[in-house]
């Protein structure tokens, strides 16, 4: 238990919550927390996954970490998904909770029209998937936003799609 309170990160831990939460708002502010907060497509497993078959969908597992010392709580998220132009949308009301220093999962689904999946289908080889994230986050201090980041990744798996005449 010593080791735990001598180490001076986890002591400084200690020391903000004892801090009001209008003092630490005049250094946390929202661009600082913001940037404190990581979102990534996870790296083992399936990453994104694009389905062109006869019910077309796209999902992916998302990483959010929080750099920040205090916890936060992931609201919501939304964005689009991109191969060469937008092939869906989604939102994830799914709230969680992360502690400081920690990190949680999010998965996101979103359904795609045969129209978006025919497109894919003529674009997928020459252009890269990537997400185009915003959120709301909340905090003992402040909440704020995440707004338009976006996230690549090489972790792709498109199945189920064949090129065909737009």
């Amino acid at each position: 238990m010593l080791e735990i309170v001598a180490s001076p990160i986890l002591r400084a831990l200690l020391l903000l919550r004892l801090v009001p939460a209008f003092l630490l708002q005049w250094y946390w502010t929202e661009k600082r927390l913001a940037s404190n907060v990581q979102t990534m497509v996870r790296g083992d497993g399936q990453g994104i996954k694009i389905d062109g078959g006869e019910i077309p969908y796209f999902s992916s597992l998302l990483e959010v970490q929080n750099l920040t010392p205090f916890p936060i709580e992931v609201d919501r998220l939304f964005g689009d998904v991109f191969c060469g132009g937008r092939i869906a949308s989604f939102v994830s009301l799914e709230r969680k909770a992360i502690k400081s220093l920690a990190s949680e999962q999010v998965f996101i689904r979103a359904d795609m029209t045969d129209a978006q999946a025919r497109y894919l289908a003529n674009t997928y080889k020459t252009n890269r998937v990537h997400i185009v994230l915003s959120g709301f986050i909340l905090s003992r201090i402040r909440g704020f936003s995440l707004i338009g980041r976006r996230i690549e990744s090489t972790n792709v798996e498109i199945i189920n799609v064949r090129v065909v005449a737009l």
